[in-house]
Parts: structure tokens; sequence; C-alpha cells
């Protein structure tokens, strides 16, 4: 049986190769300087000297910012805050999408480069922010990070849960109530707001870092006929010679209006 070991722990010793990369506190967290490159880190067991294991860890500068959104209206695991999820997400950061969905297929990742997404009212939605270096290899998100996301109205949206950095956002679409309007349209400005260092906020340029997004909340698609129920005549004459029997009209409202 393997159980966690509490840190900081007198039996462990970290080090690193180059301490101007960063350094490992008695904590076992790693705080990186401001500069970029690699360092090996070494961990030894003060009571067996044989006893190590080495690692690497690479810092590198955010580069650019890409934006997922899923419907997870049927996903009680997202889409429920319990005390629980309460306390966890004040003491570390919350990732919904991991604890829910396998790995993102490619086609997942190529939809999430898309420059609008259209979302159907009185629905849930996973907005996940993920962070890539300038080679296109994905940052692993930690606890000193601050997210934000402007324009998400509170008119049309409704904010369910979100993370402590806020790279994760659950959000409720609003009845649209205009009769007259089938469509709200958002444009939202997804950004890394900060980096912190310690108790200090970084010199992080808050504009670096950004995506412009256009979210359209819709109508669910809806046939319209003047009746649910229809019959057309059965013409075997007219299809056994290739030809169409009875020809009807169909038309739909809501959506994406592309029909």
């Amino acid at each position: 049986m393997h159980r966690p070991i509490a840190l900081p722990n007198s039996n462990y010793e970290w080090s690193v190769d180059d301490e101007s990369i960063g350094l490992i506190e008695e904590n076992g967290l790693f705080k990186s300087r401001v500069s970029k490159g690699t360092s090996d880190i070494t961990v030894v067991d003060q009571r067996m000297i044989n006893n190590s294991a080495e690692g690497q860890i690479n810092v590198v500068y955010p580069y650019r910012l890409v934006v997922r959104l899923r419907d997870v209206t049927d996903n009680l695991r997202v889409t429920e805050w319990t005390a629980s999820d309460a306390i966890q997400a004040n003491s570390q950061t919350e990732t919904f999408a991991a604890q829910t969905y396998e790995p993102a297929s490619q086609e997942e990742l190529d939809s999430a480069y898309a420059d609008k997404y259209i979302l159907i009212e009185e629905h849930e939605y996973l907005l996940e922010k993920i962070l890539y270096d300038a080679d296109g290899n994905v940052i692993t998100l930690t606890d000193n990070l601050q997210f934000e996301t402007l324009n998400l109205d509170d008119e049309f949206i409704e904010i369910v849960r979100e993370n402590k950095i806020k790279s994760e956002i659950v959000f409720r679409t609003k009845k649209i109530l205009d009769l007259d309007i089938d469509q709200k349209r958002l444009h939202t400005l997804s950004k890394l707001k900060q980096i912190r260092l310690g108790d200090e906020e970084s010199r992080f340029d808050e504009t670096r870092v950004s995506l412009e997004k256009e979210i359209i909340i819709t109508r669910p698609v809806k046939i319209m006929h003047i009746m649910d129920y229809i019959l057309l005549p059965f013409l075997p004459t007219i299809q056994k010679n290739g030809n169409s029997g009875e020809i009807w009209n169909t038309y739909a409202t809501g959506g994406s209006g592309i029909y």
C-alpha cells in the first residue's frame, strides 16, 4: 500500500542543478525565477543515501492561449457544486476537464481554434483555457497563475463554478426572453492576467497572451410546420419511373440559421 508523504519532511533533501532557473523549498514546491531554461532536480532520502531520484523541470515563457468549449449540460460531475468542491477549489487548482474527460482528441483541439462558438440557450458549458509555449508544448498550469475572461455578460450567462485560477469556468446560458431576437452575440476576451511571485504580483504584461472569441447564444433548432403530423400520398407509379412523389417544403428556426 502506498500513501502520499506529507511535505515538508526532513527525510528528503531536494536540490537543483541550476539555481538561476529556480529553487525547491522544504515543502517540495519548485519556485522558478524570471528566466527560462532547464534544470535537473534531485531528491535524496536522508535515511537511505543510496535511495534517490532525478528529474527535470523546464521553465518556459507563455506564448499562446487557446480556449476550448464543451457542452456539459448532462454531466453532473462538472455542473454540480458541492462543499468538498469548494474546499478543494481554495486549496489547489481544480481541473474539471481532466477529472471528467479523456485527453482531448485532435478534432476537439482543432475546434478550439475556431473564431466563434454557437451555444444553445439554457445549456451548461465548460470553458477551458490551454496555455502553450513558443514550440507548441502545453504548459502545466500552477496556482500562481491568474486568468480572466471578459464580456461574459450576466444578462445572458450565469457562472455556475470556476476554479481558483479561472482557467476553467462552468457557465449556464440564459433563456432568450425577447421573442423578436433569435440570437445573442458576445465578443469575449480571455487572457493570462498575471503570474504571482509569492505574495507579490509579477510585472507580466496581461495584453501579451490573450484571445478574442465570439460566442453566439441561440434558440434550439425547431422544425416548423402548420401541423406536427403530416400524411403524404404514396405514388408507386411515379417512383417506379425514378421520379419523385409528393414534395413538401420543410424549414426550421433557431440554431445557427444555416439549413
